[in-house]
Formats: C-alpha cells, sequence, structure tokens
C-alpha cells in the first residue's frame, strides 16, 4: 500500500508542477526563485542530462523495462523492510512520471535551474528525477544496510 502511496503522491506533484510550467512559462523562459534557483522551462528529448537526445524509442523501451524490473524486485524489498519500498516506489513514480511526458509531448519537460557558479548551471531537471535520484540513493543505502545485516550474522 504504501508503495503504490508514494507511486501516486510523486507522479501527481510531478504531472502538476509540469503542468504549471507549461502553462505559465514559455519554453525557454526563465523566472528567478531565489539565489542560484530559478525556473526554466526546457524540453528534454533525451535522458538524464539530455543523453541520448533523440533516442525516444531507446528511453521509452528501458524506461519500460526498468518499470518492469522494478515490481519484480518489489516483492523482495517489501519483505525486507520499508526503506527499500519507499526507494523504489521513488524511482517508480519518477519514471511514470517522465514517461508520461514522453507520450504525450515526445520530450520532458525540465525546469528546476539551479546555477553552481558563474554561468555554470547544473542540467534542468524536474520533480521526476528529483525523486529518481533520492529513491537511488536511498536504494544504496538499504542495500548497504541489508548487506552489513548478512556481515553481521556470519
Amino acid at each position: 500500500m504504501l508503495f503504490a502511496v508514494l507511486v501516486v503522491g510523486v507522479v501527481a506533484l510531478d504531472q502538476v508542477t509540469k503542468h504549471w510550467v507549461r502553462s505559465y512559462i514559455l519554453p525557454l523562459g526563465v523566472v528567478p526563485v531565489f539565489g542560484p534557483v530559478s525556473l526554466y522551462h526546457v524540453c528534454n528529448p533525451g535522458s538524464a542530462f539530455g543523453i541520448l537526445a533523440r533516442q525516444s524509442v531507446l528511453i521509452t523501451l528501458a524506461a519500460i523495462a526498468g518499470l518492469a524490473a522494478i515490481l519484480l524486485f518489489s516483492r523482495y524489498f517489501r519483505r525486507s523492510g520499508r526503506l527499500g519500498s519507499v526507494a523504489l516506489a521513488l524511482v517508480f513514480g519518477g519514471a511514470v512520471g517522465n514517461l508520461i511526458d514522453r507520450f504525450r509531448f515526445g520530450c520532458v519537460t525540465d525546469f528546476i535551474d539551479v546555477r553552481l557558479w558563474r554561468d555554470f548551471h547544473w542540467p534542468a531537471f524536474n520533480v521526476a528525477d528529483s525523486a529518481i535520484t533520492i529513491g537511488v540513493v536511498t536504494l544504496l543505502v538499504f542495500m548497504f544496510r541489508e548487506l552489513r545485516k548478512g556481515d553481521d550474522n556470519t
């Protein structure tokens, strides 16, 4: 149940924020938020950091395969504790959010822009990307903890 609630929450938040950006910020438009953070409306045809731009079919197939793998692994993680399920739900919800954009628009709406120093900006991202990143980091922590448990039992 927690898995489903988190997935729905991530997808909903992702789609609502992307809809707002598409509705109120012109493509390539920038709206300063605070300090180094701005909203920058860009349509990303690639994957993370714009890698594999214009390879939409490949990216879509990889995302669908990843979603299937997550569903298979979710059984194991549900039995192993809540942290693993949370991690997988974040990754799954983020992947679904970005996949919806790919199907609807042929690209993913990115909008969070962070200037790191001078004119160097981190590539624009969105709520789904953030959920995937947090989910992967959480999954790594979970797996490390599980490995340590195994080492403690030997």
